[in-house]
C-alpha cells in the first residue's frame, strides 16, 4: 500500500441533494467533485487525533490512507495476545505502515509459551525503523536476540516481565546502545548465567533510570555498567527504600553527579532516606513519595527529616507525594504536626534557590464533593510567602485502585473496511 503522492480528502456531491439523475456520467461527477486543500485536511486530523473511530473514517476516504491520520493511528500502537497475530499481518503486508510508529506497548500476559514474545519481536521490529519507545508488561522472555533490530530505541521500560537471565538482559542492553532512558519494575529474573567482560553494555547515552527498588532484580543490570558510563546518569528513581539500604557501590558512583532523584519511603521509625540523600550533593530535583502517618505528632516527622538530611545546595525543585486517607482528610484529624521547624527549614538559606515546592495528595476512598483537603490550605496558610511568590504548589487527586487495569487494544481495520492498495 504506497502512500499517495497527492493526499487530500475527495468529497463528492450527493446524487440525491444535487438534483440530478443518480445515474450520473464521470465526466459529470468530475466536473463537481472538490477537494478540501491538504493543509486543511492536515489540520483537521491534528485535532481529531485522539479520536480512533473518526481517524479512521478519514482515513478510509475512497479507499485510499490519508498519510497524516495514519500516522497518528500508527504512532503509537498497544498489542496484546488478542491482535498480534493481525498486528503482524497488516504491518509486514504494508511496509509503509512501519515508517509511522514511534511507540509500542505490548501486555503480554497471555501466552505464556517459551519464545512466543519473542518470535513476535523479531517478526515485527524490523519493520519499524522509528520506533523509539517500547514497553513490555509481564511476560516471559528467553531469547538474546529479541531486541537486535531495536537500534533506535531511546526509551526501554519492562513491567512485571520475567527474564531468562541477566545475561539475557545484557544482550539486549548491548542491541539498544542508543537508549537514554531505562525502567525496570518488578522484574523477575529466572535463572542465571556466567557474565564475562565482554558482555558488560556500552550506554554512553543513558541519562535516566528507574527501578523497583535497589536490592530487586530489576537493578542487577548496573553492577554490570562501568563508572564512567554509570556517571553520566542525570535522573535516578530508587523505587521503595528498604528499612536499612544497602547501597551497592553503583550507587555511590551514581549519587555525586545526580540531578533528579525520587524515591518511595513507608518507614516512620527512623527514616532510611538519609542514607541515599547525603551522597547526592549535585541534586537540583528531588520527589519524595510516602504514607502519611496516622499519629499527628509524627505527621511531618518524614518531611522533615528529608529536608535536614538534604545534602544539595542547589536544590529548585522538591515535591512530596503523600498518600493519605479521605477520612482523615476531611475530618480534620490530618494535621501539620511542629509547624515552625517545617516553616523554619523551608524558609532558610539551605533552600533559598527552589523554585518549585509540591505536595500531592493521593486520597483513598476519595470523596468527590469539590471540597479542597484542610491539609493543603493549612499549608497555604503556613506558607503564604512561596505561595505569593508561585512557588507552592498543592494538589489532589484520587489514589490509583489497586486492582490491574485491562490492557488497551489497538484497533485494526476489518477486511470489508481495510484501504486498497494502489
Amino acid at each position: 500500500m504506497d502512500r499517495p503522492a497527492h493526499p487530500s480528502w475527495i468529497l463528492g456531491p450527493s446524487p440525491s441533494l444535487s438534483g440530478g439523475s443518480s445515474q450520473q456520467s464521470n465526466s459529470e461527477v468530475a466536473s463537481t467533485t472538490f477537494r478540501i486543500p491538504y493543509e486543511l485536511c492536515d489540520s483537521i486530523i491534528d485535532l481529531l487525533r485522539e479520536d480512533r473511530r473518526a481517524l479512521c473514517a478519514c482515513s478510509l476516504v475512497h479507499r485510499a490512507w490519508l498519510p497524516k491520520a495514519r500516522y497518528w493511528l500508527y504512532k503509537h500502537v498497544r498489542i496484546n495476545s488478542t491482535n498480534k497475530a493481525k498486528f503482524q499481518v497488516v504491518l509486514t503486508s504494508n511496509a509503509a505502515l512501519g515508517d509511522n510508529i514511534e511507540r509500542l506497548t505490548i501486555f503480554a500476559r497471555f501466552p505464556h509459551h517459551p519464545f512466543e514474545w519473542d518470535k513476535f519481536l523479531q517478526s515485527v521490529t524490523p519493520h519499524m525503523p522509528r520506533l523509539t519507545r517500547l514497553e513490555i508488561h509481564a511476560g516471559y522472555l528467553k531469547d538474546p536476540k529479541s531486541f537486535q533490530y531495536l537500534t533506535t530505541i531511546r526509551t526501554l521500560q519492562l513491567k512485571g516481565t520475567c527474564i531468562e537471565s541477566e545475561a539475557t538482559r545484557l544482550a539486549w542492553l548491548r542491541s539498544i546502545p542508543q537508549v537514554e532512558e531505562l525502567k525496570f519494575w518488578k522484574i523477575r529474573l529466572i535463572g542465571s548465567s556466567p557474565i564475562a567482560a565482554s558482555d558488560y553494555p556500552l550506554l554512553f547515552n543513558l541519562k535516566s533510570v528507574k527501578v523497583h527498588g535497589a536490592r530487586s532484580g530489576a537493578s542487577n543490570f548496573l553492577n554490570y555498567i562501568s563508572p564512567d558510563v554509570i556517571r553520566r546518569i542525570q535522573r535516578f528513581d530508587y523505587g521503595h527504600l528498604a528499612r536499612q539500604p544497602f547501597l551497592d557501590s553503583w550507587f555511590h558512583n551514581i549519587a555525586a553527579t545526580l540531578e533528579h532523584l525520587a524515591f518511595t519511603s513507608t518507614w516512620y521509625s527512623g527514616n532510611p532516606s538519609d542514607q541515599v540523600l547525603i551522597h547526592c550533593t549535585r541534586l537540583r530535583s528531588l520527589e519524595y513519595s510516602m504514607g502519611w502517618n496516622p499519629d499527628s505528632e509524627k505527621s511531618t516527622a518524614g518531611i522533615l527529616w528529608t529536608l535536614r538530611t538534604v545534602a544539595s545546595p542547589s536544590l529548585t525543585v522538591l515535591r512530596f507525594n503523600l498518600l493519605v486517607d479521605d477520612r482523615r482528610v476531611y475530618d480534620h484529624k490530618l494535621s501539620i504536626s511542629d509547624r515552625p521547624a517545617l516553616l523554619a527549614m523551608l524558609l532558610s538559606p539551605k533552600f533559598a534557590s527552589l523554585e518549585r515546592l509540591s505536595f500531592h495528595l493521593s486520597i483513598i476512598d476519595f470523596r468527590m464533593d469539590g471540597c479542597e483537603p484542610p491539609l493543603l490550605a493549612d499549608l497555604r496558610a503556613l506558607l503564604p510567602d512561596l505561595n505569593t511568590r508561585g512557588i507552592l504548589a498543592l494538589s489532589s487527586e484520587p489514589a490509583p485502585k489497586l486492582a490491574a487495569p485491562k490492557g488497551p487494544t489497538m484497533v485494526l481495520e476489518t477486511e470489508e473496511s481495510s484501504p486498497g492498495k494502489e
